[in-house]
């Protein structure tokens, strides 16, 4: 076994010189699915004055760091937002981001420890249909999550205010979206409807 667990090492199957390994942060500018959770199991938002909370925290982060959010959607263990970034961006925006509003939790649930499970996840949108993909699966989340029957329902979602179903999230900016489908906006947003609430 010893024999076998050194030609492992020595072809590189394991890391040399005990490093961490951990996983490299795309940091090039672009478009990112970011996704947060709560830490183990636990709930990250817990009533809608939390997600006011960090709808604030969103719109204020994109603000002061020239993000573009073209899709947000906050449910209650977690949080999809899709971004464009500029480079070296994501990293020092989502920290920013989920410091203050875990300050803020905490503070207002007279708790303390973390309340992330971790920084963030990101993935890369390569191209305009998987950005269709990725902004389909946002809308729909809480329909999937039995929060809602109807994607436009959910008031912690942009998508409401995409199709103009609903007000709020004046700081995400769908155009990019509805470019890729075509037309005048009244025909993009029919065209988006169709694919988001057709299935």
């Amino acid at each position: 076994m010893c024999a076998n667990f050194q030609t492992s090492l020595a072809a590189g199957a394991l890391p040399s010189n005990r490093a961490r390994v951990t996983r490299q942060r795309d940091t090039a500018a672009g478009l990112f699915h970011v996704t947060c959770h709560s830490v183990w199991d636990g709930t990250l938002y817990r009533d809608d004055l939390d997600r006011a909370n960090y709808v604030h925290w969103v719109a204020r982060s994109c603000s002061e760091n020239a993000v573009v959010c073209i899709g947000s959607c906050i449910l209650t263990t977690h949080v999809h937002l899709i971004l464009e970034v500029e480079a070296m961006r994501l990293p020092a925006v989502m920290y920013d981001l989920n410091f203050r509003y875990a300050s803020r939790f905490n503070s207002r649930h007279r708790r303390r420890g973390r309340v992330f499970g971790s920084p963030y996840g990101a993935s890369r949108i390569n191209d305009d249909g998987h950005l269709l993909t990725v902004y389909r699966y946002l809308a729909r989340n809480p329909i999937e999550a039995g929060l809602v029957g109807k994607p436009q329902d959910w008031a912690w979602s942009s998508y409401g205010a995409a199709v103009g179903a609903s007000d709020g999230f004046e700081f995400v900016n769908p155009q990019r979206v509805l470019e890729i489908l075509g037309g005048a906006r009244e025909v993009a947003v029919a065209r988006l409807r169709r694919f988001v609430e057709g299935a």
